[in-house]
């Protein structure tokens, strides 16, 4: 007999099914002794709010190593050493599910440090913002220039001027129009301490780019009261989240300056 799409499709569900239910089992048969054995290491770890990113993952990793080779589970896991005597040795799958429990738990005391104790991972209190340092005029030779810093995030805007004829010309499936006003994105790889090519913009940059120049374009005044044309290039020095926002504010520094 032979079986049809529609019982396939059930048993295919049922076996989805049955492997959720043995990995939530397989997790939290895991999770007690390392969360008994190891939840003040792990602590530490989460109080370590001056270290670096870099810093942090690296510690992670060895600890969540340490874990794996170390705890004490209380069922067996593999063959004995020698002869029976010494602690077993952990197979490849074991020392995954216990790194996998480590992970869960590790996340689950930040997450409480966080709604809890109000604290967040760099120690910054739930309402406090980061330092935020603003400067204007800092290129001589552009017509305006932002420079704008938030924590991590730094951001340099440089703004140049142009005769309403170097307007960019916009042709596609609507109307011929000129832009008078263009804000323009680079992300380049040493902004977070990566190295890579470094040519046309990618899209992420043009999307990013279009998104401040949305946020800009009603503080541009009209064509009558300011006829020049306007472009702004917002450079990413250092990221460390939301550069978009971060251009937006630079490029209204060297709009005001």
């Amino acid at each position: 007999m032979e079986s049809t799409e529609e019982d396939i499709l059930r048993q295919l569900q049922v076996r989805q099914s049955l492997n959720l239910v043995i990995d939530r089992q397989r997790l939290a048969a895991v999770e007690r002794p390392v969360r008994e054995q190891y939840e003040d290491d792990l602590r530490t770890l989460t109080d370590a709010e001056q270290d670096s990113k870099e810093l942090k993952s690296a510690k992670r990793a060895l600890l969540f190593d340490r874990i794996a080779e170390t705890v004490d589970l209380p069922f067996p896991v593999g063959p004995a050493t020698v002869e029976g005597e010494g602690p077993a040795v952990k197979d490849t799958q074991t020392r995954q599910w216990v790194k996998r429990a480590a992970e869960a738990v590790y996340k689950d005391l930040v997450r409480k440090k966080i709604a809890i104790d109000k604290r967040r991972p760099d120690g910054r209190a739930a309402d406090e913002i980061r330092r935020i340092e603003c400067e204007v005029g800092v290129s001589p030779r552009t017509h305006g220039s932002g420079l704008f810093t938030r924590g991590q995030t730094q951001i340099m805007s440089l703004l140049t001027l142009g005769t309403a004829k170097e307007g960019q010309r916009i042709d596609d499936l609507s109307l011929e129009s000129d832009r008078r006003f263009m804000h323009h994105y680079n992300f380049p790889p040493y902004s977070v301490g990566e190295t890579g090519r470094m040519g046309s913009p990618r899209r992420r940059d043009i999307g990013h780019g279009a998104l401040a120049q949305r946020a800009l374009e009603a503080m541009i005044p009209s064509a009558e009261e300011f006829p020049y044309t306007i472009r702004i290039v917002s450079e990413t020095l250092e990221s460390n989240g939301s550069s978009s926002m971060g251009s937006v504010c630079a490029s209204t520094l060297a709009l005001m300056d």
